[in-house]
């Protein structure tokens, strides 16, 4: 295994081929195998497999499997109405693909005591109920799993790359970790380790640039897979009014020309689609955030925001590439690319030349001491690489020629223009790992060559570390968007876990990016929340006096966003924190909320909410966009008619099981005896359309009572 072994297997002796790597893996490493492999789709789940079926067959070996984000087509929910709803959708978000056993005998709890399989990020809400999974979860600023990765010993990689064109592969969406990782185990290799660099290369997996490009040799073991196996896809989540309003609220507070992370999820895509908004209709747009923001919100968002379209382009540098942000720059939104250069870029950035460069930077960076005037040879040379000058250029006993032999005069003037770009060549977006729809990995896959894309190492989008100097010089007036699931009021965000310590999904890059905002100059950390939530049939704040698991603590605290408006706590008191939250919390809560804060003695007994923040209500909201059309899924949904609506109309449903107290009312089934004709779809869609038996009929039942109740079906 100490050279390449491109693979290429029958597809009947596929699954051999498979096992004999994991077989000679186990040999080479004396039967103990520490396996990292990939958060999301980068994962090579055959591979895995295999070597878990090993385990399993030789219990005299150990496997410790560490991943994150592991993708499933088995629903996790155990109501069997969600389950008949959810189970079409991920078989085809999974395209047949293989599941990964080791997540399903964990869930099963049926791992043996060989095998141990660590998570730094659980897949959002599916593992809240198993044991096994709450136990293993590791806790890590995502770009500190390399040092979790060393302190564990791995030694093997498991990747699904893009297969090699003249020798060179593509670690594609997921160069995140594997790069450093590759790195380590070469060196520990030689030191004289026994390590293993196992890969499956995929024709769907797109070819991206970047860092992702490597040398094919670099891998021990290639196996190319028979069959086109498609990318795992993920749902676009739905987008309500109250995200909506959070959304344009945040997009505000985005600067023209400047640069953008965005989480993701519901409020991610939010507040991707009020930055498009304000894009493609500035007016409405504008009339929105007059709507929903009050005053003092208003002169923040003139201060470090704006309403207009984005003449400018934002730059954007994020751990996750969705479907949102490549809608974004497919748009034109984000379209300020950068250079590989920090004294060209701060060059460029003082003097505004993110469209075009022309002849006016050149002279530009000749006044600020950049180049010389004539352009020397190095200069030449270093506008070349970044990407400022066409290539091709050269010089010759002190003459610059370009691309065509045609001498060229080094002074900067008009003439020169025929050798600059008209466009900076360089990335409008760094990302670390990718992860989307099946039409998002068909837009890599077909216009990778249109996509100003750069796919790196996580270290690079979530901190400074490293090239520090073009970071800081790329990063201009930085936006962190993120949501959260509960805010503090004294300004803590508890994102991940739970107040009883169960993780709902991992601290991921959270932490790395409020950090930067505070590292950044000009940079401002924003966090999104639902004021509200629905729960056990019950509104909740989101809005709480405290939290026992903050995923951002207080000194961290920034901007916070909810529907209700934009609360500016960076380096404000704690009576003045406390303060802004409550006023944009949701109206219902704030006396309890004050209650709190005054029995704590964290605000003065004389503190009143303010009449603008008094009618913080769902109904406002409502009013207020109501003639201002909100797009469900502002980009894009695999989910057909019936089966949105039945995804909203079983939300009160979501819990249903054979349990006392957990079916509607006794009348309200009678009532629902006979089906109506609208409803019919959406019944067979669930295969209750004739229902067999007393638990089918109540099911159907259920549905019907369901679907009337959230008025989300309406008679024509």
């Amino acid at each position: 295994m100490a050279s390449i072994h491109i693979s290429n297997p029958q597809s009947d002796v596929e699954t051999d081929e498979y096992s004999r790597v994991a077989s000679e893996t186990f040999d080479r490493l004396d039967g103990r195998v520490v396996l990292a492999t990939p958060l999301g789709v980068g994962k090579s789940v055959r591979l895995v497999n295999a070597m878990v079926d090993h385990a399993m067959n030789h219990r005299d070996t150990s496997l410790t499997i560490i991943t994150a984000l592991t993708l499933s087509a088995e629903p996790q929910s155990n109501s069997e109405i969600a389950r008949r709803l959810a189970s079409p959708i991920l078989e085809r978000m999974s395209s047949g693909g293989p599941e990964p056993i080791w997540e399903r005998l964990r869930r099963n709890g049926g791992l043996p005591d060989n095998i141990d399989v660590r998570d730094f990020y659980l897949n959002p809400g599916a593992d809240i109920s198993v044991p096994s999974a709450q136990q293993s979860y590791v806790s890590a600023n995502y770009h500190h799993v390399i040092r979790l990765l060393a302190d564990m010993n791995t030694n093997v990689l498991a990747q699904l790359v893009s297969p090699p064109r003249d020798g060179i592969l593509s670690l594609g969406t997921n160069p995140d970790v594997s790069l450093r990782l590759i790195e380590m185990l070469e060196t520990r290799r030689e030191e004289g380790e026994q390590v293993a660099l196992l890969a499956e290369a995929a024709s769907e997996m797109p070819h991206l640039k970047g860092d992702a490009l490597i040398d094919a040799d670099r891998f021990d073991v290639i196996i190319a897979q028979t069959e086109p196996t498609p990318l795992f896809g993920i749902p676009n989540p739905p987008v309500g009014l109250g995200q909506a309003a959070v959304g344009i609220l945040a997009a505000a507070l985005i600067r023209d020309g400047g640069s953008l992370q965005i989480g993701i999820g519901s409020l991610g895509d939010a507040v991707a689609a009020g930055v498009d908004l304000r894009h493609r209709d500035p007016d409405r747009f504008s009339q929105a955030v007059l709507a929903l923001a009050p005053t003092h919100s208003q002169r923040l968002i003139a201060e470090i925001g704006g309403r207009g379209s984005f003449e400018l382009g934002v730059y954007v540098a994020t751990e996750m590439l969705s479907d949102a942000l490549l809608e974004l720059h497919r748009s034109g939104v984000v379209s300020r690319r950068v250079t590989r250069d920090p004294v060209v870029q701060t060059a460029i950035n003082s003097s505004n030349f993110d469209r075009g460069p022309g002849v006016a930077l050149l002279e530009s960076l000749a006044v600020q001491g950049v180049i010389e005037d004539p352009m020397s040879a190095a200069d030449v040379a270093r506008l070349a690489d970044a990407g400022i000058l066409v290539e091709g250029l050269h010089s010759q006993e002190d003459k610059l020629f370009d691309q065509n032999h045609q001498q060229i005069d080094p002074a900067i003037g008009p003439h020169l223009e025929s050798i600059i770009r008209e466009e900076i060549d360089g990335p409008a977006i760094h990302a670390a790992f990718a992860a989307g729809s099946p039409r998002f990995y068909e837009t890599l896959r077909e216009k990778t060559d249109q996509i100003a894309l750069e796919m790196g190492d996580v270290g690079y989008t979530n901190t400074l570390l490293g090239s520090e100097g073009l970071k800081r010089a790329q990063r201009r007036e930085m936006r962190f968007v993120n949501a959260t699931m509960q805010v503090t009021l004294l300004g803590e965000a508890a994102s991940d876990t739970l107040p009883d310590g169960r993780v709902v999904s991992g601290v991921g890059g959270q932490h790395d990016f409020v950090t930067q905002a505070f590292d950044l100059d000009g940079a401002r950390s924003v966090i999104v929340a639902r004021a509200v939530r629905e729960a056990d049939g019950a509104t909740r704040s989101n809005i709480v006096w405290s939290h026992p698991h903050p995923t951002i603590p207080r000194h961290l605290r920034d901007i916070v966003v909810t529907e209700y408006g934009v609360a500016d706590i960076r380096g404000r008191s704690d009576a003045e924190t406390i303060a802004a939250i409550v006023e944009i919390a949701d109206s219902r809560f704030q006396p309890e909320l004050v209650a709190k804060a005054k029995g704590a003695g964290k605000l003065p007994e004389s503190y009143e909410v303010p009449v603008h923040a008094r009618h913080n209500t769902p109904q406002r909201i409502e009013t207020t966009l109501s003639d201002r059309p909100i797009d469900r899924y502002p980009f894009g949904s695999v989910l057909t008619k019936e089966e949105d609506e039945l995804r909203q109309g079983l939300s009160q449903l979501s819990n249903l099981s054979f349990k006392p107290g957990t079916w509607p009312s006794w009348d309200a089934v009678k009532t629902a005896r006979d089906i109506p004709e609208r409803m019919r779809p959406h019944l067979k869609r669930l295969n209750l359309e004739d229902p067999k038996g007393f638990k089918e009929r109540m099911l159907a039942a259920a549905v019907v009572v369901a679907l009337e109740e959230s008025g989300v079906i309406r008679d024509e």
